[in-house]
């Protein structure tokens, strides 16, 4: 079992390499149906090395929403017909993911580093304290 989750593990960071990351698009980011998002990879394909299954997809700072019918924008939440994001993160999807990605990229950086207990690594478990979460599980 323990040599199945180093495979996996391998697997993510052969498909998802930092340079990856560091060019990744909204829509490698999160996109209904695809199997192959970074965060589709997080929560369904990762989920043996730390689930976080269960909790809303605002988890990751923004997702596509599946749903399109309009929803008004509250303090906390924000909707555009293809995205939803906290709004703690920005007032547009692209802010909101320049804002996720610019955070993933640093504990990526800080983990393969060995720096784990570092500021940025609690920049990023406010981000998305789930994703986090994983990453330092896995690590």
């Amino acid at each position: 079992m323990a040599t199945d989750k180093i495979e996996l593990w391998d697997k993510f960071i052969n498909d998802w390499p930092i340079s990856r990351i560091e060019s990744m698009t909204i829509n490698e980011y999160t996109q209904v149906g695809n199997e192959n998002t970074f965060t589709y990879w997080v929560e369904f394909k990762l989920n043996v090395l730390g689930s976080i299954k269960g909790s809303p997809s605002f988890k990751f700072g923004i997702y596509h929403r599946n749903d399109k019918k309009s929803i008004t924008n509250s303090s906390s939440r924000s909707y555009s017909d293809d995205y939803a994001w906290s709004t703690k993160y920005g007032t547009t999807p692209e802010e909101a993911f320049t804002k996720v990605k610019k955070a993933i990229i640093e504990v990526v950086k800080n983990i393969t580093s060995g720096n784990l207990i570092s500021q940025t690594s609690h920049t990023l478990k406010q981000l998305i304290p789930d994703t986090f979460l994983v990453f330092r599980a896995v690590a």
